[in-house]
């Protein structure tokens, strides 16, 4: 098991959260819960941040599959009546 520390989580996943924002990230599930290394260090588990990566880009991907009839993507966004 490969672990990553917060200094890493930017460099090496593109992560650039503070760490309060990962902090509430993580206290409402929208990010993956660290581990306790020792009594002042966190790190979280490499492939359950790859997972979380993996499931944003497939929800983007899911939200840019072809539109409902009638509509039409423009600059990321849904437009009704395909204007």
């Amino acid at each position: 098991m490969r672990l990553i520390t917060y200094a890493r989580l930017r460099p090496e996943k593109g992560i650039d959260y503070s760490r309060d924002h990962l902090r509430r990230k993580c206290a409402k599930d929208e990010f993956p819960k660290p581990i306790q290394i020792s009594d002042k260090r966190i790190a979280w588990i490499d492939t359950e941040v790859d997972a979380w990566l993996a499931a944003k880009r497939q929800a983007r991907d899911d939200r840019h599959a072809d539109p409902p009839e009638g509509e039409t993507w423009r600059k990321d966004r849904l437009i009704r009546g395909g204007r």
